[in-house]
């Protein structure tokens, strides 16, 4: 996937260096939080928000939202695809518009009362659940997505731009992230095949696609905030650092790259 913070790092580029990070630090890190929850529940919940200022209080009921209709066929890159840089649904919607209940839909965890709970164990759990599986809870995400938008309470994020689509997709393979649809000369079998392949997860709804990469920026945005207040917060900083580790992963990136462009001049 590519969806770009500001900083031109893509979002799963950074999750690897998270997932180097924590295997690394994860016994520190998780002292350390615990530790300030003994001390006080305030001081956890002023990381939360440094981390994510605009982490609701508690999980918001989201109101259901009917997923669009989709009949024509075309074929194009995502629409709205954010990829100059979402930190979070708010940064999308603004304060006032209709984040609180997409936040509520794709970002469930994201709540400050449930990530203090038990001293705090549950950012824990939720650091590891995401960091040690071995796609980096990519096929979770996308599973927990689709069920949302089977249940139709999905927000369209596609501003409409998907509705004269039949069953627009994107195939997480595909660098380019190009929305495809069913032609009306589609057979029958090529219709159930992907079909079949949407419900397995081998191909993505666009809708659900786009709520992937937003819940999958925001999630690694809140993670990345933690990890770095973390490094500025303890006096002995951990070795090595988040931005080494990110460091040296682009170098590996840059030298691969270059080595792929040598053997095809």
């Amino acid at each position: 996937m590519a969806s770009f913070f500001e900083d031109g790092v893509d979002t799963e580029t950074k999750n690897c260096v998270l997932a180097r990070w924590w295997e690394r630090h994860n016994k520190g890190f998780s002292l350390w939080w615990l530790a300030l929850g003994r001390e006080s529940v305030e001081l956890q919940r002023h990381i939360l928000l440094v981390a994510s200022p605009d982490m609701p209080v508690s999980p918001q009921a989201g109101k259901a939202a009917s997923s669009p209709s989709a009949s024509a066929t075309s074929s194009s890159s995502t629409p709205d695809s954010n990829d100059s840089g979402i930190k979070s649904p708010a940064a999308m919607f603004g304060s006032d518009g209709p984040h609180e209940s997409l936040t509520s839909i794709i970002l469930p965890e994201l709540s400050q009362d449930g990530l203090l709970a038990s001293g705090g164990q549950l950012l824990i759990l939720l650091l590891a659940r995401r960091l040690v599986a071995q796609d980096l809870y990519f096929s979770n995400d996308v599973q927990a997505l689709t069920r949302i938008f089977d249940e139709g309470r999905l927000p369209s994020l596609s501003r409409n731009a998907l509705s004269s689509m039949d069953t627009p997709f994107v195939d997480p393979m595909d660098e380019d992230e190009n929305v495809r649809s069913l032609g009306p000369d589609v057979s029958a079998e090529s219709r159930e095949a992907i079909i079949s392949h949407l419900k397995s997860g081998r191909l993505i709804h666009a809708d659900v696609f786009m709520a992937l990469k937003i819940r999958r920026a925001a999630l690694t945005a809140f993670i990345l905030g933690l990890v770095l207040k973390y490094e500025e917060e303890i006096a002995e900083k951990p070795s090595p650092t988040y931005e080494a580790l990110l460091r040296g992963e682009i170098q590996q990136m840059q030298f691969a790259m270059s080595q792929e462009a040598s053997k095809t001049s």
